[in-house]
């Protein structure tokens, strides 16, 4: 699918969930909930996978923070098999 979570690195070295944007907080605010499509996308063993996010509904403006992706990947028969998570770290200047 297409959710994903952004957490951001703390002097001390803990990763913790990215706050959230004033855009995101005023839409909860306001009873409107936000969703990410539940497609699925199939990968192949030793295949590649690629998706462009859009982090609006996270604050990345502390400019001096290292951030990272979180990503989950599933394995059918849902939820039986276990899922695994990947991690691309990234920093704003």
């Amino acid at each position: 699918g297409e959710w994903y979570r952004i957490d951001t690195k703390s002097e001390g070295g803990n990763w913790t969930q990215a706050p959230y944007s004033e855009k995101y907080l005023d839409f909860l605010s306001n009873d409107i909930e936000v969703c990410f499509n539940g497609i699925g996308y199939s990968l192949k063993p030793d295949g590649s996978f690629r998706i462009t996010v859009k982090p609006w509904i996270y604050d990345l403006s502390n400019k001096s923070s290292t951030y990272r992706l979180v990503k989950t990947f599933s394995y059918p028969p849902y939820p039986i098999h276990k899922s695994d998570t990947a991690y691309v770290e990234f920093q704003v200047r």
